[in-house]
């Protein structure tokens, strides 16, 4: 399953935009530094949301993860949220030290099924990325995992019930601890933010009926039909055609 990538910021003029792309919740734990985010984990669980809203039924939100710096406590976590405008929202929260992530809701949204797994946290390298969404008919919310930006692979997913507009989603980044005894200095770090949609570089449209419809666009090979992007010819190359 190949996605395309729509940047929402790479933080590399080293100055957060609270203009244009997002609104600062954590003044005085949000940084932008060294060309990434970062977000000190602190109880009151600062964080950036984008201004801009997203339909997520064929997109995720995601975020690649560098490293977190400093010292991290039991309660340390990060999370990655999508808030429609009535303030429902579908949350994913990570450990910092163990590979376990859950989801979890607010406002009138619920979340139900298979709700926590593993494969994030310290089982993240440098450079992959993660995020959630893809909420189809079913009303599935996704987790997915990626090395490279282009493959995704789902860690598992969950029910979104009650309210919840998955066609209007603001994105939050967020990073805290929730035990008050607890003073870490753990920062969450975030290198690019992203929206990826399913397959747009692999889909053409076709006449049926009288109408014009989307279809996948494939080729023959192997004896199968699979599916493949369309290309164009471009100073003596080949590349993939937007």
């Amino acid at each position: 399953m190949t996605w395309s990538e729509t940047l929402i910021d790479n933080f590399n003029d080293n100055s957060l935009d609270t203009t244009t792309i997002w609104t600062n919740n954590g003044s005085g734990f949000v940084t932008e530094s060294s060309s990434q985010l970062h977000i000190v984990g602190d109880g009151s669980y600062p964080y950036v949301k984008t201004k801009k809203t997203h339909n997520v039924t064929n997109s995720i939100f995601a975020v690649k993860w560098v490293p977190g710096s400093g010292t991290a406590t039991t309660s340390s976590s990060y999370l990655i949220t999508l808030d429609d405008p009535s303030g429902n929202q579908v949350i994913l929260a990570s450990s910092t030290l163990t590979t376990g992530w859950n989801f979890q809701s607010g406002g009138a949204a619920t979340v139900s099924g298979t709700t926590s797994g593993t494969g994030l946290g310290t089982a993240l390298a440098s450079g992959n990325w993660f995020g959630i969404g893809r909420i189809q008919s079913d009303n599935i919310c996704f987790v997915y995992k990626s090395t490279d930006g282009l493959n995704f692979t789902s860690l598992g997913g969950v029910t979104v019930g009650g309210t919840f507009d998955k066609t209007k989603c603001q994105f939050r980044i967020q990073a805290g601890h929730y035990t008050s005894s607890e003073s870490p200095t753990w920062a969450f770090i975030v290198d690019e933010a992203a929206v990826f949609d399913i397959n747009a570089l692999d889909k053409t449209h076709v006449r049926v009926g009288g109408a014009w419809t989307e279809s996948a666009v494939k080729v023959r090979s192997g004896g199968a039909w699979v599916g493949a992007k369309p290309k164009v010819r471009v100073g003596g190359a080949w590349v993939v055609s937007h």
